[in-house]
């Protein structure tokens, strides 16, 4: 079974209320991609298609956002956020509710929703 292959989910898209992130694949090379782009940075290739996926992967690194000229983060800070690098290929920026998630950890990236409609990729600790 390859990596690709194993991200792969099925409908619905839904873990524990939070919807299942989407990634670009491109239907030449086979490879994931984010963020979405007209042409896959792999192979170039011009057919793209959106697919959920299990997104599980590794932490990389973490920070604490300070300071945000977005309104919607100035009300929450500090805001830890963190790259994760996905078993399916792309390294995805996301924010950090659990404070004890540390780099070197296997992590669960999920997509929510905001109450003012944004979406945001979240971290958490994978089961």
């Amino acid at each position: 079974l390859t990596m690709i292959a194993a991200c792969a989910v099925q409908p619905p898209f839904y873990v524990g209320g939070a919807v299942i992130p989407v990634l670009q694949q491109c239907g030449e090379c086979r490879q994931y991609q984010y963020p979405q782009r007209n042409l896959c940075g792999h192979c170039l290739g011009d057919r793209l298609t959106n697919v959920p996926v299990y997104h599980v992967g590794e932490l990389v690194v973490t920070s604490d956002l300070h300071h945000s000229l977005e309104l919607r983060f100035t009300q929450k800070l500090p805001w830890r956020i963190g790259t994760v690098k996905l078993d399916c290929g792309p390294t995805v920026l996301v924010h950090i509710k659990d404070l004890t998630l540390c780099p070197e950890m296997r992590v669960l990236v999920k997509k929510y929703l905001q109450s003012d409609g944004s979406e945001l990729l979240q971290a958490s600790r994978q089961a």
